[in-house]
């Protein structure tokens, strides 16, 4: 029989009222009643286990023993093995009987399920990439106060605050990111919140000092979004102006890397410069 599961349990009496019909209010849960010696029952379990871990946590599915619950059989009206009973909110909604093949439970279980949510942080990128800040940051903004346990979301969050300028809040969401949702979106953002506080920080008088104006005009040239232009102005920094501000420029063109990501073609050639001039 399929091995048990997260989203796959044995229930018998005593926790039917707990993981049948309480459950069903928060999710769908599928009731397979089998038996041992039920051919059916052997060639439908696995179709059933691979359904409910391919959804994700959608569907629970219980599974019960006739032979050992004979009274859950009674109660349900099981006269036929297998059937498998379909519960929403605490009651049974939908069933059928048979082993039926994966295509057809799939349709069985199609009308129940809710529509895919499409992911908050493909439509911010898409937002993005028409210009649309703004409907990023309340895109984002809104999926993450409707449900605050998406954490997945506070690093495009932060990235989209950085672009419009506020980088105190950035910078606060990127503090409550858990550990396990450090990931390359984190990255880019911290990056990108760096680079944009060096461009803070640095005060009008660097303008006076050769280096600091180089310095200022290449992080001009990122905030501007012309990071071709940036890279090519730190590459000048580190082979003019190695040890202004402890190494400031080769600092920043890693965070430029970072943001621009490892695949792009203008990061794997000003990498090669950078490990060039260093080395000289």
């Amino acid at each position: 029989m399929q091995p048990m599961s997260e989203h796959v349990r044995d229930v018998d009496g005593f926790g039917f009222n707990e993981q049948v019909i309480e459950a069903s209010r928060e999710r769908l849960v599928l009731v397979d009643f089998w038996a041992a010696w039920c051919g059916p029952c052997r060639t439908l379990t696995p179709v059933l286990g691979r359904l409910v871990e391919q959804l994700a946590g959608q569907v629970l599915l219980a599974k019960v023993d006739v032979d050992r619950e004979p009274a859950l059989a009674t109660r349900y009206g099981i006269r036929s093995l297998p059937t498998v009973l379909l519960f929403r909110d605490g009651a049974p909604v939908d069933h059928f009987m048979g082993a039926l093949p994966e295509g057809e439970v799939r349709r069985f279980l199609a009308p129940h399920l809710a529509p895919a949510r499409p992911d908050p942080r493909v439509e911010a990128d898409a937002l993005l990439a028409s210009g649309d800040l703004s409907g990023a940051i309340a895109l984002l903004a809104a999926a993450l106060a409707a449900d605050p346990g998406q954490t997945q979301l506070l690093a495009p969050l932060a990235d989209c605050r950085i672009r419009a300028g506020d980088l105190e809040a950035a910078a606060a969401l990127l503090d409550q990111i858990p550990v396990a949702n450090l990931d390359e979106r984190c990255e880019v953002a911290r990056s990108r919140l760096r680079l944009h506080q060096e461009a803070a920080a640095l005060s009008d008088a660097a303008a006076d000092d050769a280096a600091g104006a180089h310095y200022r005009h290449a992080l001009a040239a990122f905030l501007a979004g012309d990071s071709e232009g940036c890279m090519e102005a730190l590459l000048a920094q580190v082979t003019e102006h190695r040890a202004y501000r402890d190494g400031a420029a080769r600092k920043a063109l890693l965070d430029v890397f970072t943001v621009l990501g490892a695949d792009d073609p203008r990061v794997r050639t000003a990498r090669s410069r950078l490990a060039s001039l260093l080395l000289n």
